[in-house]
């Protein structure tokens, strides 16, 4: 019993407060080429955008945009401009498929890095394709 006690106090201050569950988790859906970074309880979009600073196409991120909340088979977030819902997503957590905009589209884990080289393969191949 003296040996449970202080193990049971160790755990309580070393288990984390407020961090999501999935923090520092990552997923790359190729189908509408964005990736999800799960950060701080909150879900971080990473895509392509346009900088008009730079005249071309980029890889940015959205960080802190929305709180993402978990149960045992999925992850849900919802996305919000002028506080009305302009989407919903529902994760699995089992098949790792997105559920968004009416649509199911099949993402895969990955890491900032790969997302990032993925992204820019896309640009690439759309700089080729592109006449103009």
């Amino acid at each position: 019993m003296k040996k449970i006690i202080p193990a049971l106090v160790l755990l309580l201050f070393t288990s984390p407060v407020h961090a999501g569950e999935l923090d520092g988790k990552y997923i790359y859906c190729p189908a509408d080429a964005k990736g999800y970074e799960f950060s701080g309880g909150y879900v971080n979009v990473m895509k392509i955008y346009y900088s008009k600073e730079h005249k071309e196409n980029r890889v940015g991120r959205a960080m802190g945009v929305v709180k993402y909340r978990t149960d045992m088979r999925f992850v849900r977030w919802e996305v919000k401009r002028r506080g009305q819902i302009i989407g919903l997503y529902r994760l699995d957590r089992q098949t790792v498929r997105l559920q968004r905009h009416g649509k199911t589209i099949r993402c895969h884990l990955s890491t900032r890095d790969k997302i990032s080289n993925e992204l820019k393969a896309v640009i690439a191949i759309a700089k080729r394709k592109n006449k103009l």
